[in-house]
């Protein structure tokens, strides 16, 4: 039996067949790359969005720390007033009880006068 010998024309055939394939599966491999470099383009965006957003919520945090200790510093001016205010009422209260009322004083007057009467 003679050997065959494959023809020209299948062994082109045969190579051109594979380069298709190959072509093919780089194409494939190309469009999910093109899929991946997209989808990293939309997280870089959702990256940078986010870092915009932290900036801008501590700046507001900032602002609101600054706001926080200007409160603190009001309030304890008006714990100071009203510690004040509290230490002169409780002088005022002790002093009204060494005081005479007006009706109290002439009540005494009268009494001294009947008392100097009688000597």
């Amino acid at each position: 039996m003679k050997e065959k010998i494959p023809k020209t024309k299948n062994k082109e055939s045969g190579i051109d067949m594979l380069a298709r394939m190959m072509k093919q599966g780089f194409d494939s491999v190309d469009k999910r790359f093109d899929g991946v470099d997209k989808r990293l383009d939309g997280v870089d965006e959702r990256l940078d969005s986010l870092e915009k957003g932290q900036k801008s919520l501590e700046a507001g945090q900032n602002s609101l720390v600054q706001e926080v200790l200007a409160l603190n510093q009001a309030q304890e001016e008006t714990n100071r007033r009203l510690t004040s205010i509290e230490r002169k009422q409780i002088g005022i209260l002790s002093s009204l009880d060494e005081t005479v009322t007006r009706k109290e004083f002439q009540v005494l007057v009268s009494k001294v006068a009947v008392l100097e009467k009688r000597r």
